[in-house]
């Protein structure tokens, strides 16, 4: 029987891993707050990060297909193949919106903003273009390091990342460079490259193996297996990352834009640095229960973690540590400071919101039945706009990056409440369990055929 002991073993160096990765938009920050125009630099940056984060969402999706399809060289092989495929694909797309007349309506038409902020986003933009290649790279080599449940590889590769990325951004508060979204662009270029060549590094070993085994192979991954898996987990990655280009077009529509979108620059990397370890969980789910019963120690286990991220958000958002946070560290100006302090306090939400979100979406991967994720997303984006357009039109000015904060709020309950759904009456149907998480290749055929 599956016991917390082992839970912990295998789920606290993804928690470290999420940890080191989405702490980078919290250090990138602190760069960011030392522009010589902060609140220019912060709308600018997470602009164009989130227009980079659409963009590269096939890449994002590779570690998720990985460590449900990879059972040997073959289907490695392929899922590489493609991943770097989607990567390259990307990184000339992230070109062609930096530099070239898409970006004027990109950043001028579906994502309303004053004209300066759109200049120095597509600067950035054009900084971090080779970001989706690395992710790609990284993706691949993540599920490896899953599926032959090394984690502990990834959280070394991911603190490397970090300790790269805080050297750029500290060289450049030294230096003084002025634009503090371009410092943090390069920081988080220099990052995930080294992360990347860290990982790659660590499963080489594992990869080896499996090439000298492929004669004995139990086969290949026909591509269309892989389409059929991935395509739901594509677009639910896709509807996931144009939640913030969609709140900060909506934000754009505010009578001071560069309010709004700075303060949600700000408020959304606190979001994922304090809730990412629930949503490592998908992993635990999807890898360690073996039955009903192991299911429920992972469920309690999750619960106690979601209590715990939510009191330390409450410390935060109720005590002095905040004044300190935002001032001291993130250098805001007053207004933007209270701006940010009110949407904060919401965030003690999205723990337990992010763990049932998590679990569920955990069981129908192992239970291949990932369609779900793609039927339901168009739902997520549709319920964001009927709420968010006429709220736009009506919310105050200081106002502004709380309503972006509920409306990411508000798409993350969304996902919670369908997937744990569907996750539910596929367990109930003896789907979740009847079999290995991941098949041989013989069986994917069948098993993807309900997909």
């Amino acid at each position: 029987m599956l016991t917390r002991q082992d839970i912990a073993r295998f789920y606290f160096p993804l928690v470290l891993t999420s940890q080191m990765m989405t702490l980078a938009g919290p250090v990138i920050n602190i760069g960011v707050g030392r522009s010589l125009d902060p609140t220019l630099d912060f709308a600018a940056y997470w602009l164009a990060f989130s227009v980079l984060l659409f963009i590269e969402s096939p890449c994002l999706s590779v570690q998720q297909v990985g460590v449900t399809l990879l059972d040997g060289f073959e289907s490695f092989r392929r899922v590489a193949i493609v991943s770097i495929a989607s990567g390259v694909l990307a990184t000339l797309t992230v070109l062609a919106v930096a530099l070239t007349p898409i970006g004027d309506w990109v950043f001028g038409q579906l994502i309303p903003t004053t004209d300066r902020v759109s200049d120095l986003a597509r600067e950035v933009l054009a900084l971090q273009a080779l970001v989706p290649v690395f992710i790609s790279i990284r993706g691949v080599a993540n599920s490896l390091a899953i599926r032959s449940k090394q984690t502990a590889w990834i959280a070394r590769a991911t603190v490397l990342r970090l300790i790269g990325l805080s050297a750029v951004v500290a060289i450049g508060v030294f230096l003084e460079t002025g634009s503090g979204a371009k410092a943090g662009a390069t920081a988080l270029v220099v990052g995930i490259g080294l992360e990347t060549l860290a990982i790659s590094f660590s499963v080489r070993s594992v990869a080896r193996e499996w090439y000298a085994k492929r004669v004995s192979s139990r086969g290949s991954l026909p591509y269309g297996n892989l389409i059929r898996v991935a395509t739901p987990l594509l677009v639910a990655a896709f509807a996931w990352t144009l939640l913030r280009p969609i709140i900060n077009a909506l934000l754009g529509y505010l009578p001071d834009p560069e309010r709004a979108q700075a303060g949600f620059g700000v408020i959304a990397p606190l979001i994922l640095v304090s809730c990412s370890p629930l949503w490592t969980m998908h992993n635990v789910s999807l890898v360690l229960p073996q039955t009903p019963n192991d299911f429920r120690v992972v469920a309690r286990f999750a619960v106690a973690t979601a209590a715990f991220f939510t009191s330390v958000i409450l410390i935060f958002a109720f005590t002095p540590l905040q004044h300190w946070l935002f001032d001291s560290v993130y250098n805001l100006s007053p207004i933007l400071q209270e701006d940010v302090k009110i949407a904060f306090r919401w965030v003690a939400l999205e723990p337990a919101i992010l763990t049932v979100r998590s679990l569920a979406q955990g069981l129908l991967m192992k239970a291949k039945r990932t369609g779900p994720l793609m039927t339901f997303a168009p739902g997520k984006i549709a319920i964001l706009l009927l709420v968010g357009l006429p709220a736009a039109q009506r919310v105050d000015v200081e106002h502004g990056v709380l309503l972006g904060t509920l409306l990411y709020i508000l798409s993350d309950t969304w996902d919670a409440v369908v997937f744990s759904w569907k996750a539910r009456q596929y367990a109930r149907e003896g789907r979740v369990f009847q079999a290995n998480s991941v098949p041989t290749a013989p069986d994917l055929r069948k098993t993807h055929e309900r997909v």
